[in-house]
């Protein structure tokens, strides 16, 4: 057995079950399942805990290395890392790829399978001869077509059908021909929902009964009748057709109770801290955390230091922590003896907020938000008694209590005060690591962080995010230099799709000279080429203005190689629209929109 995100996999002798719940699941014969093996080196990430303790090693390289595998000596911190020989079983019917550290025993699963395999197609196919020899057999004794139980047709409820009733009734209709094997092929289903799809077909009066070996007769001539006849069967009930066309035993108890919370969540609101729906925080992961002091206020350290410095030298950016930043560093180095589970990775202390990543090495009992909310307790405790002043007595009588309720609107306004000593905003910023390049990333941006914050103080026009900036009749929310707006020389670049590797590479040499004789170039960076010809005017130090469809908050920043960017002066960030969490797919009309606002950029400065 082995299981991915969302199935779990079976393998008997002459089937794999593919199965969600105990009532949604399908049976995929040996013939129709195909796996294949092969080594594969796999580097393995600067971090000794993930390194396997089966695996073989058969090289070494670098954390960071240059084209001809040398190491990079610009990353002072560039640990030597093993190379793994891996297996890899690629399930290609399922559309999954596993890697194991041994690859021995990757390489004999996959064999037994195939031999598994081999000998039960030869032990089918003997058989089928031998009865096919037999005189005393007919031919429909080795049918593999479906044939109906006794029960009467009747019994099937029609108020509840499959969610692939529509889609197997145009399949049987475009092709005149009713029967289960073509069920089973053309749709990848196993043998018992192809049956019960066909019996549905039967009561519905799309099909007619069975014959033994051959297919059913098709009932319905045409795909407009077909159209009718589904219409018809919506029709037929006061449910809904989106009821009608569900099948309740398919409903997951999980979905269920997703959807009830949501009947009463209200309307969505744009949020940092709303937890991912596809985790439930209790498993195995590794998260970046991020906290904010309430009001912003500079509790945690003070930054020192200038962004010109160079890392490990005197002088460069570091913050220093107070005595209540001391109190949530120790805070934060007592989670694992709470909570043994928990692995601490790193930390980085800011002046009015925090960044943390820790590795959750096995199933906890609790939420991470609890672990947070351990965490909060103690450097509350430390607020009180560090910050917050003890509240003296004035002598005045207070008023008389009495047991009278308070009223909702008291609840919530005393739930969002932060007068009593709660250090932190409720809640918290989680970022999930979900591959292994990922947490070097993260780790180095964690360390990167006083630096960031003394470019952004050194240049606090180019970082702070402006709000109703006007070009061209349109209002913007910007983030960069945008003195490059006034430059006279400007131009889009706009590509289309259709063009060639040679001509993506013909437009990027032109553009490049452009920029590099002071032409500001324009773009949203939609397409390949776009993005191309954007990067490499990015890669040589040219300005540009950047139109995104993704909006700014008041605590946005620029990121990757944006922030140096804005800090040298040859970026504007330009966002149309208001900021929203969750990225949704570009339009055509949204992509038609953002090139003409760099068009009508352009044409205002050669108007000027």
């Amino acid at each position: 057995m082995f299981r991915d995100f969302e199935f779990s996999y079976y393998i008997y002798p002459q089937f794999v079950v593919k199965a969600k719940n105990p009532v949604n699941f399908k049976v995929i014969p040996f013939e129709n399942f195909e796996l294949s093996y092969s080594p594969q080196r796999f580097v393995e990430s600067a971090y000794e805990w993930d390194w396997p303790k089966d695996g073989q090693v058969v090289d070494h390289t670098y954390q960071y290395v240059n084209k001809n595998g040398t190491p990079d000596m610009r990353y002072a911190l560039n640990k030597q890392v093993p190379v793994y020989l891996y297996g890899r079983v690629e399930f290609k019917t399922l559309g999954l790829t596993y890697y194991t550290s041994k690859a021995g025993t990757a390489e004999i699963f996959a064999n037994v399978f195939s031999k598994m395999k081999h000998a039960m197609l030869t032990k089918e196919n003997e058989k089928v001869e031998k009865k096919a020899n037999d005189n005393t057999i007919t031919p429909q004794s080795i049918s593999f077509d479906y044939i109906p139980s006794s029960s009467n047709i009747s019994d099937v409820d029609l108020s509840h059908l499959d969610p692939m009733f529509a889609d197997v009734a145009r399949l049987i209709v475009s092709n005149q021909s009713g029967s289960t094997s073509l069920i089973q092929r053309k749709l990848s289903i196993g043998y018992n929902c192809a049956c019960r799809l066909i019996d549905q077909l039967e009561a519905a009066g799309i099909v007619g009964p069975a014959k033994g070996s051959k297919p059913r007769l098709v009932l319905i001539d045409g795909e407009v009748a077909l159209e009718n006849k589904l219409q018809e069967l919506k029709n037929s009930t006061k449910k809904t057709p989106e009821q009608i066309f569900q099948y309740p035993a398919l409903q997951d108890e999980k979905e269920k109770k997703l959807q009830e919370k949501l009947r009463f969540a209200g309307e969505k609101i744009p949020s940092m801290k709303r937890r991912s729906n596809v985790n439930d925080y209790y498993g195995r992961h590794i998260y970046m955390v991020t906290m904010a002091v309430e009001g912003r206020r500079p509790l945690l350290g003070t930054l020192t230091g200038s962004s010109t410095v160079a890392d490990g030298q005197p002088g460069a950016p570091c913050v220093v922590p107070t005595p209540l930043g001391q109190e949530v560093i120790r805070c934060w180095e007592l989670i694992p003896q709470f909570h043994q589970e928990v692995r601490l990775l790193a930390f980085q202390l800011m002046p009015d907020h925090l960044h943390g990543i820790l590795f959750v090495q096995e199933t906890m009992e609790e939420h991470l938000g609890q672990v947070i909310s351990g965490f909060k307790a103690g450097c509350n405790k430390a607020y009180r008694r560090l910050v917050e002043a003890v509240p003296q007595h004035t002598g005045e009588v207070e008023p008389q209590q009495t047991n009278k309720l308070p009223l909702p609107s008291e609840h919530r306004l005393k739930k969002e005060d932060r007068s009593h000593g709660l250090l932190f905003e409720r809640g918290y910023n989680d970022l999930i690591s979900k591959s292994y390049d990922m947490l070097p990333r993260l780790t180095n941006y964690l360390h990167d962080n006083p630096r960031r914050l003394a470019i952004r103080r050194e240049h606090p026009d180019y970082f702070r995010v402006q709000f109703g900036v006007t070009v061209a009749g349109q209002t913007y929310a910007a983030i960069g230099n945008r003195f490059l707006l006034n430059s006279p020389d400007m131009a889009q670049v706009q590509l289309t799709r259709k063009l060639t590797e040679a001509q993506i590479a013909k437009e990027r040499d032109k553009f490049l000279n452009m920029a590099k004789s002071g032409t500001v170039l324009v773009s949203p960076a939609i397409s390949d080429g776009e993005r191309i010809v954007m990067r490499t005017v990015m890669n040589a130090r040219l300005s540009q203005v950047f139109i995104t469809p993704w909006g700014f908050n008041k605590f946005s920043k620029p990121g990757h190689q944006y922030f140096d960017a804005c800090a040298e002066g040859r970026l504007l960030l330009l966002a149309p629209w208001p900021h929203q969490n969750e990225r949704i797919p570009l339009t055509r009309a949204m992509c038609l929109a953002l090139n003409k606002m760099a068009e009508d950029i352009v044409n205002s400065a050669i108007t000027r």
